[in-house]
């Protein structure tokens, strides 16, 4: 998958992004350091550990400067053997 970050915050910011599958980590990208209005983009893979439908594949961007997901998107997916 495809995935983006645009920093719109008017500073320098590194962030550090976890994608999890039913709650499992499963990669990570990072850290991406950008300024204001950078751009970052890359070819994200992950992995599901089982077959199945409504998997929840979680996107979870964090600051470098916070403990917490600082911007969450997720996704479901059917997973076919």
């Amino acid at each position: 998958m495809i995935v983006g970050i645009i920093n719109r915050e008017q500073e320098t910011v590194s962030y550090r992004l976890a994608i999890k599958i039913n709650e499992i980590m499963n990669n990570e990208a990072g850290p991406v350091t950008l300024e204001h209005d950078g751009r970052w983009q890359e070819i994200i893979n992950f992995t599901p550990a089982r077959a199945g439908a409504n998997q929840k594949v979680e996107f979870l961007l964090y600051r470098l400067d916070r403990d917490e997901a600082y911007q969450k998107l997720h996704l479901w997916i059917y997973v076919i053997e």
